[in-house]
C-alpha cells in the first residue's frame, strides 16, 4: 500500500479485531477547532464527567467517519485515499479508537460489555483513590453548588472585572514592589522571627483558608463574566488543611484564550492584590496583633504565589495562564510524552511508536519544559521539607520524604518499570535494560568519585587590627581633639582630652586640702613631735588623694595605640563639646597592617570550612568588584556571641536570632572565623562584608551524606 516505510508500516497484525467495527461519537460530546502555535486541533469536551480531548487534525478527519454505520476498515482506507502518508497507520487507529472507547466517548455497533464498562469504572476509582492517598492535593470534597452566592456577590466586584481593574492592579503590584525590595531585609527578618511559632503558625493556617475562598470566588466571578457556570464549590486535602476550590473546568469551552486565561488569572490577581495592600498597611502599623495578621496576609499572597500557584512549573493556576496564552494545551503531559518517545525511539531503539506531529514551536517547548518542571518540583519538595525541618525536625522530615517519593522516586520507579515490562521495547529489551543500567551506574559514579567545585557563601563585619580603636575611658566631655582627621600619629600620642566639671572641682577642693593640711603641720612643728607625726599622716593622705585624682584626670587624655592614621568617627570639631559615656567607640588609628572582616557561619557550613578553604573573596556593599583575602583561621566554636547585630537574619544577615535583652542571640550555635583584607583596600569599619569561601573540589553525593548526617545528629536517637 502506498505510504508504507520500514519505520512506519501502515498494517497492523491486529486490524482483523476491528476492521469491521461501526463505532460513531457519542452524541452528547461536544467537539471545538482550536489554532496555537502548533497548528489546528481539536478538542472534544465531555459534558458528563467535565473533561475534554485533544484530538489531531488527522484523528479529528478518522473520528468524523464514525457514523455508526461504515466499517472502519472502509472509513481508515477512505482517509489513506485522502491524506496519503498524513493518514495515522492502523495501529495508530486501533490505538486512538481504544483511547476513545475507554473513555467512554465512541460507541460501537455491538452490545455494551457491561462487564468491561465496570471494570474500567472500578480501575477509575481505584485511580482515583490512589491519587488521594498519594497526594493529597488531589483529594476533592464537593460541599455545595456556589452560583446564587457568586450572583449575588457579583455585582460588587463588577467594575474590577476588566481593563480598568487589570491597570489597577498592575499599578499597585509595581508600587508595592518597588517598596517590598527596598524592605526585603525587614521582611526575610519578619518571616524568620514571626512566622514559626505555634501561634503564628494556626493564624498563617487561617489567613490561607480564607484567601484561598477569595481566590476562589476570583475564579468564579471572572467565569460567570464571560457565562461560564460553576456548577461546585468544595475543599481539597493540602497537607491534610482544608483548603476551597470551585470546579472551573467548563470553562474549556471558551473559544478565546485570552477569556481562559483570565478565569486562571483571576485567583492570582485576588491574591497578590491582597497581599500588595497588605504590605502597604504592615509598614506603617505599630507591632501588635493587626500588624502580624497584616503580614500573614502579606506572606501567603506573595509567597505562596510566586513559588506555587503562580509558577507556570507547576500545575496550578500559573500553568494553564500560560498553556491557554500560548496555545499549548495539556503541556505537562504531552512535553513528558514527548520526552519518553524521544528516549524509546534513540536511546532504546523502539520503532513501533506512533507518529506524533508536532511544530518546531512544540518541539522546543516539550524539550525545555519536562526537564525544567520536574527539577522545580523536586528542589521545591525539598526546600519546603528541609526548610520546615529547621523548626520542627520529625514533621519537616516527613514532609521532605514525602515529597521525594512522590517528585522523584516514583517517577523514577514508572520509568523503571516501563523499560522492564512496556510492549513498546520488546523488540529492543536487551538494550533498553543495559543502557538503563549503564546510565545509573555512571550517575553513581559521577556522585561519588567525581569531584566538582565547592563554595560557600556568608557575611562578616569589618573590624581593625588590634589597637586601633580608640575608646572612652571615662564618662566625661572632650575638651579637645590633639590631632587632624588623617594625620599621621605615633603609639602614645594623646588624641582626644575628656574633661568632667565634678571631677575637676573634686581635684581643686584636693589641692585646697593638701594646701591646708601643710600649713597644719607647719604648726604642728611647733607645737611637738606627737602632734607633728598626726599633722604628717593627714598631710601624706591628702596628697594619696591627689594623686589618684590627678591620675584620673591622666586616663581621661585618649591616646594612640599603634603608630598609624588617626580617624575619628566625626570631624574633630564636631566632637569638641559632646558628652560621651565610658567605652564609647570615638574612631581608629589605622595602622598598615590589614583590616580583618569576623565571618559567622552555622553548623553546616563550618563543616566545609574546617574541611578546608583555598581561596576568600570579599565583596563590600554597594561595590561590584571583589578583593581577595586571606583566611586566618577559626576564633570561636559553636557559641551563641554575634559579633554584630548586623549578623542576624532580621538585619538582613545569615543568622537566625532572636532578642535578649539589649542584644540579639542566635538561636543555634555560630561559628566565627577571620580573614584578612588586602592592607590598601578601604574598607567601613564596622560595616557588613559579603564572604565567597571557595573549598577544596569533592564529589556531591559525600557532601549529600555529610549534611543528612548533620542533620540527623542529636534530632534522632536510634
Amino acid at each position: 500500500m502506498a505510504g508504507m516505510t520500514a519505520d512506519r508500516p501502515f498494517l497492523s497484525d491486529q486490524w482483523y479485531r476491528v476492521s469491521q467495527l461501526a463505532p460513531r461519537l457519542s452524541p452528547h460530546l461536544r467537539i471545538e477547532r482550536r489554532r496555537g502555535p502548533g497548528g489546528s486541533h481539536y478538542l472534544v469536551f465531555d459534558p458528563l464527567t467535565g473533561r475534554s480531548h485533544r484530538l489531531s487534525v488527522a484523528a479529528m478527519r478518522l473520528v468524523q467517519g464514525f457514523d455508526g454505520q461504515t466499517p472502519l476498515d472502509e472509513t481508515w482506507r477512505a482517509l489513506v485515499d485522502s491524506m496519503g502518508e498524513a493518514a495515522p497507520t492502523q495501529d495508530e487507529t486501533v490505538r486512538l479508537l481504544s483511547q476513545l472507547h475507554g473513555q467512554d466517548l465512541v460507541q460501537a455497533d455491538i452490545a455494551p460489555d457491561i462487564a468491561e464498562r465496570a471494570e474500567r469504572r472500578g480501575k477509575l476509582d481505584r485511580k482515583l483513590l490512589k491519587q488521594n492517598l498519594m497526594g493529597p492535593l488531589s483529594t476533592r470534597i464537593p460541599l455545595f453548588d456556589p452560583t446564587p452566592m457568586l450572583a449575588l456577590t457579583q455585582p460588587l466586584v463588577r467594575p474590577l472585572l476588566g481593563p480598568v481593574g487589570l491597570c489597577l492592579w498592575l499599578a499597585l503590584l509595581v508600587y508595592a514592589g518597588a517598596l517590598a525590595l527596598a524592605d526585603s531585609a525587614a521582611i526575610a527578618g519578619a518571616i524568620s522571627d514571626q512566622v514559626w511559632t505555634a501561634g503564628s503558625i494556626a493564624t498563617v493556617a487561617g489567613t490561607y483558608v480564607l484567601m484561598k475562598a477569595l481566590h476562589e470566588l476570583g475564579h468564579g466571578w471572572v467565569a460567570r463574566r464571560h457565562g461560564v457556570a460553576i456548577p461546585e464549590f468544595g475543599i481539597m486535602l493540602l497537607v491534610f488543611m482544608p483548603v476551597p476550590y470551585v470546579d472551573a473546568t467548563e470553562t474549556a469551552k471558551l473559544d478565546s484564550r485570552w477569556a481562559r486565561a483570565s478565569v486562571s488569572a483571576a485567583g492570582i490577581i485576588v491574591e497578590t492584590a491582597l497581599a500588595a495592600v497588605a504590605f502597604l498597611l504592615w509598614r506603617e502599623a505599630d507591632p501588635g496583633p493587626w500588624r502580624a495578621l497584616l503580614f500573614n496576609v502579606m506572606l501567603v499572597g506573595g509567597v505562596s504565589t510566586v513559588l506555587v500557584n503562580g509558577n507556570p512549573l507547576l500545575k496550578f493556576d500559573g500553568y494553564f495562564v500560560m498553556t491557554d496564552l500560548l496555545g499549548l494545551p495539556n503541556l505537562a503531559q504531552r512535553a513528558n510524552r514527548a520526552w519518553g518517545d524521544w528516549v524509546n525511539r534513540h536511546v532504546f531503539g523502539a520503532r513501533d511508536l506512533p507518529n506524533r506531529r508536532i511544530s518546531r514551536g512544540e518541539a522546543l517547548a516539550f524539550a525545555v519544559y519536562a526537564p525544567a518542571a520536574f527539577i522545580y518540583r523536586v528542589l521545591l519538595s525539598l526546600w519546603i521539607g528541609l526548610y520546615v525541618a529547621s523548626h520542627f525536625f520529625l514533621l519537616g522530615l516527613v514532609l521532605a520524604l514525602w515529597s521525594l517519593t512522590l517528585s522523584l522516586l516514583r517517577p523514577v520507579g514508572k520509568g523503571l518499570w516501563h523499560v522492564y515490562r512496556s510492549p513498546l521495547l520488546r523488540r529492543t529489551r536487551a538494550r533498553a535494560l543495559g543502557l538503563t543500567l549503564g546510565g545509573a551506574a555512571a550517575v553513581a559514579l559521577f556522585l561519588t568519585l567525581v569531584p566538582l567545585p565547592h563554595a560557600s557563601w556568608t557575611q562578616g563585619v569589618v573590624r581593625p587590627p588590634e589597637g586601633a580603636a580608640i575608646v572612652a575611658s571615662a564618662e566625661g566631655r572632650i575638651e579637645a581633639v590633639h590631632a587632624e582627621a588623617g594625620a599621621t600619629v605615633a603609639a602614645g600620642a594623646p588624641l582626644m582630652s575628656l574633661a568632667d566639671p565634678l571631677e575637676q572641682a573634686r581635684a581643686r577642693a584636693l589641692e585646697a586640702r593638701l594646701d591646708e593640711a601643710a600649713l597644719i603641720l607647719t604648726q604642728a612643728r611647733l607645737e611637738g613631735p606627737g602632734a607633728a607625726r598626726l599633722a604628717e599622716i593627714g598631710r601624706d593622705d591628702a596628697r594619696a588623694a591627689l594623686d589618684r585624682e590627678r591620675a584620673s584626670e591622666a586616663d581621661r587624655t585618649l591616646r594612640a595605640g599603634v603608630d598609624g592614621r588617626f580617624r575619628p568617627l566625626r570631624p574633630p570639631r564636631d566632637l569638641v563639646g559632646r558628652h560621651v559615656q565610658r567605652g564609647t567607640l570615638l574612631g581608629h588609628v589605622l595602622p598598615g597592617s590589614a583590616n580583618t572582616v569576623r565571618l559567622v557561619a552555622l553548623q553546616a557550613q563550618a563543616a566545609a570550612i574546617e574541611r578546608g578553604v583555598t581561596r576568600v573573596e570579599i565583596r563590600m556593599p554597594g561595590r561590584t568588584e571583589t578583593h581577595a583575602a586571606r583566611f586566618a583561621g577559626r576564633v570561636s566554636t559553636g557559641g551563641f556571641d554575634l559579633p554584630s547585630p548586623l549578623l542576624a537574619r532580621s538585619m538582613g544577615g545569615p543568622v537566625p536570632a532572636v532578642p535578649e535583652g539589649q542584644s540579639l542571640r542566635p538561636t543555634e550555635r555560630i561559628f566565627v572565623y577571620d580573614a584578612r583584607l588586602p592592607p590598601d583596600l578601604d574598607a567601613p569599619i564596622g560595616g557588613r562584608a559579603q564572604v565567597k569561601l571557595v573549598h577544596p573540589w569533592r564529589p556531591l553525593a559525600p557532601r549529600w551524606i555529610d549534611a543528612a548526617r548533620r542533620a540527623l545528629s542529636g534530632r534522632i536517637v536510634l
